[in-house]
């Protein structure tokens, strides 16, 4: 087995009997984890961060000390994956984007990289718009009504589920 101590009894034999036990102890060498870290929790603290959590991989399928762990992660709403190595089995990502959904997988490093974890994903919380409707139109109807139309802000910048709109004016 990989990273794993071994005690070899060795002893000469004649035709008479065995003679004196020599004791010698060898170690295999390291190697990848043969499985991912499990218990992979994923949860928003705020509207541009999220917290990953995991434990090990089980002992015997460590081959090795665990010197870190690659977190990889993407927002499934676009197509670029960032990685990071942290030394913990833990990590507080931030400057992600509001209201977006991001999946996680994690994997173990002895001397190489272990297989990843299966794919755990969550959504940050939403945050206010980042941008006014747009398209604003205010058209006459009478004397003393006008209408007013527009579009919601940019998809990127709504940030969260647009539950309405406030209208306010002044008489100038």
């Amino acid at each position: 087995n990989e990273f794993t101590n071994y005690m070899f009894l060795l002893s000469a034999s004649t035709s008479v009997g065995m003679g004196p036990n020599a004791t010698v102890t060898a170690m295999t060498q390291e190697d990848v984890p043969s499985s991912s870290p499990q218990n992979v929790v994923v949860f928003p603290v705020s509207s541009t961060s999220i917290m990953v959590t995991w434990d090990d991989p089980p002992l015997p399928d460590q081959n090795g000390i665990i010197d870190a762990y690659n977190v990889t992660y993407v927002n499934v709403n676009r197509t670029q994956t960032n990685s990071t190595r942290v030394n913990d089995s833990s990590i507080l990502l931030a400057n992600l984007e509001e209201f977006e959904e991001y999946s996680f997988e994690i994997a173990a490093i002895t001397i190489l990289i272990g297989p990843f974890s299966d794919p755990v994903s969550t959504l940050t919380y939403e945050d206010v718009p980042t941008a006014p409707p747009q398209n604003i139109l205010g058209e006459f109807v009478n004397a003393t009504s006008l209408m007013i139309t527009w579009e919601p802000p940019p998809i990127e910048d709504q940030n969260g589920i647009i539950l309405g709109y406030n209208i306010s004016y002044n008489i100038s």
